[in-house]
């Protein structure tokens, strides 16, 4: 069996509506006693733009240089989060979570072949990746992961009612990650990375830079970013992948290469107000550096990317090769680099 895996996070975009450095604040308070709630993370999706409340329910987020075109998500342990789509157009003085109710959830009975060690350690290969930097990654609160491995189906799923929290060694990054969706589908009853078809996990992200400005992880950082969906759809929204090192090509009938000459005959880039809207005629080859193999197909006529480089529909567009294989592991920030970029 031709084995194809893909990756996809599910990235939650809303607009730009302004250039210009400012601050977003508000207060948080609890819609059943209308009481302030103190230490509620508040953070835009994805980014290192975060706040936590203080005692009178109060945060306050600085935004510098472009307005990042990200919802702002506000969660607190035992509360429904609210997600705000438009941020900079929303009124945000009084921000009301409810309290979830306790709810005995269901316990399912059924055939799952494989221990918690097992389906753990195929989490973990799957979610933050084989690569140095995902395997630097350490899971703080492992215990809140809920496993199962659907033998009907082949497919393991993921679940948890509180964010994972990744300290990402290498890259001196701490994530928390909140699962939308985690899924692994396998060729048969069996947790191999050789039996893998397909992984697809999404979820809400925010990160913690832990060694900002260190040299070492700015290093291990860009090494990282070069080559990446990021990297890439940066490149093609400004249409400059010669200067990025990107090389663009066709394969022949022996899977040889040849570079394309005219980008624009494979490559549509139009601005439509704040975004970059981008057609992509079939399958398109890229390698980075002349190494990072990727492909990227569009399954739509158009996608569009923001002025951070982050491209939606993220899942109508599909890559095979170097990015496919990106796990969290080796994410960075959206905003990665957006001040200079």
């Amino acid at each position: 069996m031709k084995r194809n895996t893909y990756f996809l996070v599910l990235l939650f975009v809303s607009f730009i509506y302004s250039l210009h450095a400012q601050n977003i604040n508000g207060y948080v308070f609890d819609s059943e006693t209308n009481e302030p709630l103190l230490g509620v993370n508040v953070y835009f999706e994805g980014s290192t733009l975060g706040a936590v409340t203080n005692v009178n329910g109060y945060f306050t987020i600085k935004i510098p240089g472009k307005i990042i075109s990200r919802p702002l998500v506000i969660s607190y342990l035992g509360y429904s989060k609210v997600i705000v789509a438009r941020p900079f157009q929303a009124n945000l003085s009084k921000i009301y979570l409810t309290p979830e109710a306790t709810v005995l959830k269901e316990v399912v009975v059924g055939d799952d072949p494989f221990s918690r060690r097992q389906k753990i350690r195929a989490f973990k290969r799957e979610f933050l990746g084989k690569t140095t930097a995902g395997r630097s990654c350490i899971i703080k609160n492992i215990e809140v992961l809920k496993l199962r491995f659907d033998s009907a189906s082949n497919t393991l799923r993921a679940s948890a009612d509180e964010p994972l929290i990744v300290i990402n060694e290498y890259l001196g990054y701490e994530l928390d990650f909140e699962i939308i969706n985690f899924e692994v589908e396998f060729s048969r009853r069996s947790l191999l990375q050789t039996a893998t078809i397909e992984a697809r996990f999404s979820g809400y992200t925010f990160y913690k830079d832990l060694q900002k400005g260190v040299e070492l992880y700015n290093y291990r950082r860009r090494k990282v970013y070069e080559g990446s969906c990021l990297h890439f759809m940066r490149a093609t929204a400004n249409q400059s992948w010669e200067e990025e090192n990107f090389q663009l090509y066709n394969l022949d009938f022996e899977n040889r290469r040849i570079p394309i000459e005219i980008p624009s005959e494979y490559v549509t880039v139009i601005q439509e107000g704040p975004f970059k809207k981008v057609g992509i005629k079939g399958v398109l080859n890229f390698s980075f550096n002349n190494r990072k193999r990727s492909s990227v197909k569009s399954k739509i006529p158009f996608f569009k990317i923001d002025s951070y480089g982050i491209h939606s529909p993220s899942e109508d567009v599909k890559f095979q090769g170097w990015i496919a294989a990106q796990r969290a592991g080796d994410l960075l920030p959206n905003d990665y680099g957006i001040w200079s970029f």
